[in-house]
């Protein structure tokens, strides 16, 4: 499987939590690459994450969601976005939201962990979703 099509599972994934966890398209605001109820792009520090959400309730959840393939973790862009959106979940008290491969959960873990202890964020500010075993057969 491509790594674009991996990157879109991975997405979707998020996508798929973020509408268990928070309710249904109706109670979010969704800019994302499924499509946007926001009708803008939401640009965080420079960066457009993958899913931008928030909760229509008066002083809604901000959500961050950012796939990221075997091949995507370990670069410098991936190092600027995550300290990108940590620095917004920091001051806007937002959740991110990480997928990766099931793989690759304990190298996201230990980059995330270190980040989010430099950002001084607590632990539920921030989740890895280790996904797509069942897609991941033949990587």
């Amino acid at each position: 499987m491509s790594e674009s099509n991996i990157h879109k599972l991975l997405v979707g994934q998020i996508y798929e939590f973020i509408l268990k966890r928070y309710g249904m398209p109706e109670k979010l605001e969704i800019d994302s690459d499924f499509g946007s109820t926001k009708g803008t792009v939401t640009r965080i520090n420079g960066h457009v994450p993958d899913i931008y959400a928030e909760t229509k309730l008066i002083n809604g959840t901000k959500i961050i969601g950012e796939a990221k393939t075997s091949l995507d973790i370990e670069n410098e862009h991936t190092d600027k976005q995550l300290k990108a959106y940590m620095e917004y979940c920091k001051y806007e008290g937002a959740q991110l939201i990480i997928a990766v491969p099931i793989k690759n959960k304990i190298t996201i873990y230990n980059k995330v962990n270190k980040l989010r202890k430099q950002y001084d964020l607590d632990m539920d500010s921030i989740m890895v979703l280790s996904c797509l075993n069942r897609y991941l057969i033949n990587e």
